[in-house]
């Protein structure tokens, strides 16, 4: 709940959507309307509030939620369990769905090459899937194969022209790789859809600082 119910300055446009990702959790909880529930109703709104902000494109927020439900899910082997589950079922029916479940799992355990692999068999059975290609070349990012990583970004864009996420990840790869004008104009691009991107301002702040850019920054 750190994500949601922050109340640093930077989380205020988070937290005016509060309330309405909360209350939409507490329902599709209670209607177990999600993949994985469990028999903990507790565990379960958890669960849904990082499923409600990936329909919301928090992207970002929703790895860190799922992340902090690692922490509680791991020793409880229900990583595991989800993974065994989705691995029957592709083996009965195989679809780009399943496919980019089980790889957001592993990319959450942080089995990049394994996650990346299932990004790809999602891929191929549905090109048009600009989520899957962002977390795509998030795998690479992670793994330091940053142009691989700008060229699944690009893709995603090509996807989806206003991925907000994907400009911020294109921008980071590009800085990682010391192309300061590149990782500019692609953190400009996510701000111009939302200047109050807070993720971005956090980056681009960051880079400009480390350029010197003291009162830029």
């Amino acid at each position: 709940f750190s994500v949601l119910r922050g109340s640093a300055p930077c989380d205020s446009l988070l937290s005016l959507n509060t309330e309405k990702i909360l209350s939409q959790a507490k329902s599709i909880a209670e209607q177990k309307r999600f993949p994985f529930a469990t028999d903990n109703d507790s565990t379960n709104e958890e669960l849904a509030i990082a499923y409600v902000l990936v329909g919301s494109g928090l992207y970002d927020e929703a790895i860190r939620h799922f992340s902090t439900m690692l922490q509680i899910l791991s020793p409880l082997g229900r990583i595991n369990e989800a993974v065994n589950d989705l691995t029957k079922a592709i083996q009965l029916q195989p679809s780009a769905r399943l496919y980019r479940h089980r790889g957001t799992l592993y990319f959450i355990s942080e089995d990049y090459a394994t996650a990346h692999e299932d990004f790809q068999q999602s891929l191929e059975l549905n090109r048009n899937q600009p989520t899957a290609m962002l977390y795509k070349g998030l795998t690479f990012f992670h793994r330091g194969l940053l142009k691989e990583a700008i060229e699944a970004f690009k893709e995603a864009l090509k996807q989806k022209v206003d991925f907000i996420d994907a400009y911020k990840s294109l921008g980071q790869a590009y800085r990682e790789l010391g192309n300061f004008d590149a990782a500019t104009e692609s953190f400009q691009k996510a701000l111009l859809l939302n200047q109050n991107h807070v993720q971005t301002l956090q980056l681009r702040g960051m880079m400009l600082y480390h350029h010197g850019s003291l009162q830029e920054a």
